[in-house]
């Protein structure tokens, strides 16, 4: 019962933080993208 207690609290961590993994992608992509459209002096 150890392992699948392991595996389920890993499983729903996991999960809960793919969204913040998510939301810093899109920032570190969005900087980028903000930096390509600057337009040149």
């Amino acid at each position: 019962m150890g392992m699948e207690l392991l595996a389920t609290v890993f499983g729903i961590v996991f999960l809960a933080e793919l969204g913040d993994k998510t939301q810093l992608a899109t920032v570190l992509f969005a900087s980028k993208s903000c930096k390509a459209q600057k337009p040149h002096q």
